[in-house]
């Protein structure tokens, strides 16, 4: 490829429950005063390669509960050798913050292929959730770009219904995007390079409508003039970003920033004549200052723009892999995340996270000089300078559901892996001192069967058991006064796998262990969990309860009719936390509208709101004052025990 197609972007930007901080952590560099890169946080891509294929540039993004989800694959040289070995995989992050990551299926291509080759170079040029969440779009370098819903994404999980659109047309041969931001939930900004005659025409910014069909696919150009396709981003205001990302004819230099008002592009669209970037938009930061090769454009939650990429072709030190600029006033920061001192063109891109505020650089290509550079590390840019202490999360899974089964053919020998997938999404723990309200209350028809536990650095990990737990069961105010619950049969640590890359314990009862009842989990503080003091929440479950009222659990004709009213089948199946799906098969039908039949309660048998105490400060015993006659009499001893000793030193004691 030509020097300026070597920048090549990797979109990353990809994800629950990022609990209040608390801490200490090494600064490695300051970016403003709200964000520092924190080494111990690093975080290592899955690796795909072998002993005869090199690791691929991953292309990632933030789900909606903070999780990363990753493509990768194998470089160039297997792709062309051998195209069945070529088909990219999908990881998902165990939780947000983790440094674990599961492998969910292999990405399926278009069949047949669309473009020359399915899949080469890279693994792709970009991955980017929607902002519902909802669906994610790829592309791979060639003029194809895949629709798929984050629906069915789970660990051992079934390959995702993938839509794929050929972005060619009658003038172009061959088409280079290289980048793509979400414009709501339809329609894909897409930074791409045409080619026509085995030459490049001007890059541009192409609005894809991802709703439109396959066969008659509505890409519509609405900015041009650009020598080399750079990021793009799109702000809350529908605006469009985007950047020169290579220029050498005196136009405007490399990595100028451009930002293009929602009324602007849709003019442009409806009108079919493109904005001319050299002439139009207004300069991001106003004077127009220009930032390495703008190759990753993102904007964070407090409206920064977050520029990746690098010098390219320079052959100088670059020292300063990327950029936040605030819009607004103009103010920017540069640094390099990995080393100041590498004299390298490191090529960072970047990925936002909407749920955590941190920001994710990578190095796709590693170095270009000298200084070896792994393109799966990944560096950590936070607004948070401290961690949590003990126990981070709490949650609770449906064990034996159509969520946490690998799909057929698929490795269920990390069982536990394959439960992440049916973590509850909508319950909380309650803890001491809270009012319960739906948000505990599960209506599993199991009950309660599993529960996962994150607690940061588990002293003795590998020794965890039923002795670092205590468990109770009941249905009153007075927790003091409740049962002893099951033990569970199961107790699983896998280290690093928890939010904030805290070590995660997995418990696992049987069925119907606990059923229309609360769940207290205490976790001690043992030798083994380092907890400086014990952690208490709690579950409840009232079987067939649909939720439909925050202040009581009652099961009554009410949830017998919702689920009549709310039926999903096999083309329409519902999702993890719908609440309708007692038996979470991912169907509501006759068999959930059954178990709420069955499970009807009064006000005298439902599951109670329970509304706790608070927790009870930690307990010491008073140490009496000593009275006189005591003093005396320890006086008196002391006294005889010393006239002993002086006698038997002097020969006078037999």
């Amino acid at each position: 490829m030509n020097a300026y197609l070597a920048q090549r972007s990797v979109v990353i930007a990809l994800a629950a429950l990022w609990a209040a901080l608390a801490g200490a952590a090494t600064v490695h560099g300051a970016l403003f005063d709200d964000y520092a890169v924190y080494d111990q946080r690093q975080l290592w891509l899955p690796d795909v390669s072998d002993a005869g294929h090199l690791q691929a540039a991953s292309v990632m993004d933030t789900l909606a509960d903070g999780r990363l989800l990753v493509v990768t694959t194998r470089d160039s040289n297997t792709i062309k050798q051998d195209a069945s070995d070529a088909l990219p995989q999908l990881f998902l992050q165990s939780a947000a913050g983790s440094k674990q990551f599961d492998w969910v299926a292999d990405l399926p291509l278009a069949d047949p292929p669309l473009g020359d080759v399915p899949w080469i170079d890279y693994a792709g040029a970009f991955l980017s959730v929607s902002p519902s969440g909802h669906r994610v779009a790829v592309g791979n370098n060639l003029g194809t770009v895949g629709v798929f819903s984050t629906r069915e994404l789970r660990p051992e999980g079934s390959p995702p219904a993938v839509t794929w659109f050929d972005l060619y047309d009658d003038a172009a041969d061959y088409v280079d995007e290289f980048d793509a931001a979400w414009i709501g939930d339809r329609l894909l900004a897409v930074s791409h390079l045409p080619w026509a005659n085995g030459s490049p025409d001007d890059a541009r910014i192409s609005i894809l409508d991802t709703r439109s069909s396959p066969d008659d696919v509505v890409f519509d150009a609405v900015i041009d003039g650009l020598f080399a396709s750079a990021g793009v981003a799109v702000d809350t205001a529908g605006a469009i970003y985007t950047a020169e990302g290579y220029r050498v004819d005196g136009y405007l230099a490399t990595g100028t920033v451009k930002r293009f008002s929602a009324t602007q592009w849709q003019d442009a669209r409806n009108e079919g004549t493109p904005l001319d970037f050299r002439y139009r938009g207004s300069l991001v930061p106003p004077s127009g200052q220009a930032y390495s090769s703008a190759g990753s454009l993102l904007l964070d939650a407090a409206g920064h723009l977050l520029i990746g990429g690098g010098l390219l072709g320079s052959g100088t030190d670059q020292t300063e892999g990327f950029a936040v600029v605030r819009p607004v006033s103009g103010t920017a920061r540069r640094f390099d995340p990995a080393d100041p001192s590498h004299e390298q063109e490191n090529f960072y891109s970047l990925t936002y996270n909407d749920v955590t505020g941190d920001i994710f650089a990578v190095e796709p290509f590693g170095a270009s000089s000298n200084v070896p550079v792994d393109n799966r590390l990944v560096h950590v840019i936070s607004p948070h300078a401290t961690l949590p202490d003990g126990v981070v999360g709490r949650f609770v899974f449906y064990n034996d559901s159509w969520f946490d089964q690998p799909a057929d053919g698929h490795d269920d020998s990390i069982q536990q892996a394959v439960d992440y997938g049916a973590i509850a999404p909508d319950k909380t723990a309650l803890l001491p001192g809270g009012q319960a309200t739906s948000e505990n209350v599960t209506s599993y028809v199991h009950g309660i069967n599993g529960v996962v536990i994150d607690v940061m650095d588990l002293a003795h990990p590998e020794s965890i058991g039923l002795n670092d737990f205590h468990f109770a069961t009941g249905n009153d105010d007075n927790p003091n006064g409740w049962a002893a619950g099951p033990a569970p049969e199961q107790v699983v640590v896998r280290p690093d796998a928890g939010v904030f890359g805290a070590d995660r314990i997995l418990l696992v009862w049987g069925a119907d262990a606990v059923r229309d009842a609360w769940l207290q989990v205490t976790v001690r503080d043992t030798f083994d969990t380092g907890l400086t003091a014990p952690d208490v929440f709690y579950f409840g479950n009232a079987v067939g309860d649909t939720g439909n009222a925050d202040t009581n659990a009652l099961v009554t004709a009410a949830d017998v009719i919702g689920v009549r009213d709310h039926p999903r089948g096999a083309s329409n199946r519902t999702w993890l936390d719908d609440p309708f799906d007692f038996n979470r098969d991912r169907l509501v039908n006759a068999a959930d509208a059954l178990v709420a039949r069955n499970g009807v309660t009064s006000p005298f048998s439902a599951l109670r709101m329970i509304d706790l105490p608070a927790a009870a400060p930690p307990t010491t015993t008073a140490v009496p004052e000593p009275t006189t006659a005591a003093l005396l009499l320890v006086a008196v001893v002391l006294t005889a025990l010393l006239q002993h000793r002086t006698a038997r030193n002097n020969g006078s004691c037999s």
